[in-house]
């Protein structure tokens, strides 16, 4: 009988761990944040307009982290910043610190810019200054400064995330909210006489939803991809990245919100007026899209992790000769003269231009969702062709782990124009980007996800 009992006993548990409804358990959650909003007049980053530093505050900035870790103690850390870009030496700076505090690999540790240009500007050693007044004397040390700071709080926030796990859910599904419009084929001028839009687009909200094990909404981690430049004034804001995350904090107290940024390199908002209230609009549109599948049916994630990196090497279509670079600097005007201006020191130095630069890949599994994290200002149609060929549900982030420049599809670098080609001298890159990176890039994504087991 006490056989019988004990074998009826282990039924019922077992039966009651897999019933429908309940949590299979198994996965470990923290989430910490950081004020990174700056505490003098730095410059901003983004818009070669601007003529002077940050002037006040619209809305505080932010650096927030999600850890996650699975049933066989895998951790992986998801960082988001409010600021235009994170440069190489500043990720390398913040990946390095945290693999020698935790051990933990470039390939666990994900970070994502929200690309506000209404952010502080970091210091970055492969970008060219806006303007001479940018790199004045003050502003370099402010910006290190500054730059020093913003690194100890994105380590602070993170530390807390990681030290601070607990038993939780995890949930994924997508969304979907329309105020895009590709701005390479829709000019502002004309929209208001246009019938329908033009060009590529792509309207997906991924959303990872994150619960204690007390039912409480610990952690959004929401997407979208689309240029947050509304505001172009001389305040501090998150421009409608902010603005939704406020928003999605206002309705579930109890979670941290976290926005990445998608392959918006080439995708804005609907032209609005540039105030405030228009970035809250947007920022409540996105918020509402996220509600929907927060509060809706979303797949539940078996607590499973699998997480690769690559760095490849993105040619360069050709590299300019000294005469050349000489005749820039001397009859040039502004950044391209600055662009080269900085070649030229490092040929003087003795050194050689790179043929060629490292580009980061990042590939994850959670559960069943997948997500791909790629450097720089990646434009739409890599989300649409990543989804192609990896399935409809992934997740596509752009802007993660190193921003160093505009990463155009072979359509936008063919077409030439500011994304596919004037942008690049606004970093030490010798030249426009090779025919060839959009079939290297996909190529290595896809790679990637099969060596992480694709399904």
């Amino acid at each position: 009988m006490k056989i019988v009992s004990i074998i009826g006993l282990v039924f019922l548990l077992l039966m009651s761990a897999n019933a429908p409804g309940l949590p299979k358990g198994g996965w470990e959650a923290g989430v910490g944040r950081a004020g990174i909003t700056p505490e003098e007049p730095v410059w901003m980053g983004g818009f070669g307009f601007r003529d002077r530093p940050a002037e006040a505050k619209e809305q505080d900035l932010w650096a927030k982290a999600l850890a996650l870790k699975d049933a066989k103690g895998k951790t992986v850390v998801m960082i988001t910043v409010d600021v235009v870009k994170i440069p190489k030496n500043v990720s390398d700076t913040i990946r390095g610190i945290l693999h020698s505090r935790f051990g933990l690999t470039k390939a666990e540790i994900l970070i994502n810019c929200s690309h506000t240009h209404s952010g502080p500007a970091l210091e970055d050693v492969n970008g060219i200054p806006f303007s001479d007044e940018m790199q004045s004397p003050e502003q370099t040390a402010r910006i290190a400064r500054y730059t020093s700071r913003f690194v100890g709080e994105v380590l602070a926030a993170a530390g807390n995330a990681i030290n601070s796990m607990k038993p939780a859910t995890v949930y994924a599904d997508n969304g979907v909210t329309r105020f895009q419009v590709n701005r390479r084929n829709n000019p502002i001028e004309n929209l208001n006489r246009q019938t329908q839009l033009n060009g590529p687009i792509e309207h997906s909200v991924p959303v990872l939803k994150v619960v204690g094990a007390d039912k409480a909404l610990k952690a959004i981690v929401f997407g979208y991809a689309c240029h947050p430049t509304i505001l172009r004034g001389y305040l501090w804001s998150g421009d409608f990245p902010g603005y939704a995350q406020q928003r999605l904090e206002e309705l579930y107290p109890t979670a941290t919100a976290m926005f990445c940024q998608g392959a918006g390199g080439d995708v804005s908002a609907l032209p609005p007026k540039r105030t405030r209230e228009y970035a809250e609009q947007y920022g409540r549109e996105l918020a509402g899209a996220v509600q929907q599948v927060v509060d809706g049916e979303m797949p539940l994630l078996d607590p499973e992790v699998t997480a690769v990196y690559a760095e490849i090497p993105l040619p360069y279509k050709r590299i300019p000769s000294p005469e050349e670079l000489l005749k820039t600097a001397e009859s040039g005007a502004g950044y391209e003269k600055r662009w080269a201006r900085r070649l030229l020191d490092i040929l003087e130095r003795g050194q050689q231009l790179d043929s060629s630069y490292p580009y980061p890949i990042q590939f994850w599994k959670l559960g069943s969702q997948q997500m791909i994290a790629l450097g720089g200002e990646l434009t739409i149609e890599y989300a649409i062709k990543l989804k192609q060929m990896l399935g409809e549900n992934l997740f596509v982030f752009g802007y993660s782990n190193d921003l160093m420049g505009y990463i155009p599809s072979l359509t936008v670098l063919s077409e030439g124009g500011y994304e596919g080609y004037s942008a690049q001298y606004y970093h030490t890159h010798p030249g426009p980007w090779a025919p060839s990176i959009e079939t290297i890039i996909l190529k290595e994504s896809l790679r990637l996800a099969e060596g992480a087991g694709l399904h």
